[in-house]
């Protein structure tokens, strides 16, 4: 099996962030993710992203693929 190499170290991401959520919570994420066609981490990390990027006033569209 072929190591991944990254072009940007810095773009690994290897944190974890544990979230919890209550049935209609997930459901919301999940249903949501399904219709777009996503994965729900990813979903719930690009709204994370994305509200944490219009609380401080940056750019009001996080792209899909931001830090």
């Amino acid at each position: 099996m072929e190591a991944t190499v990254y072009l940007d170290p810095k773009s690994v991401r290897d944190n974890r962030m544990t979230l919890r959520l209550n049935d209609a919570e997930l459901a919301i994420i999940t249903s949501m993710a399904q219709y777009l066609g996503e994965q729900p981490a990813t979903l719930a990390r690009q709204l994370l992203l994305r509200q944490a990027s219009e609380a401080f006033g940056l750019a009001s569209n996080v792209s899909r693929d931001a830090a």
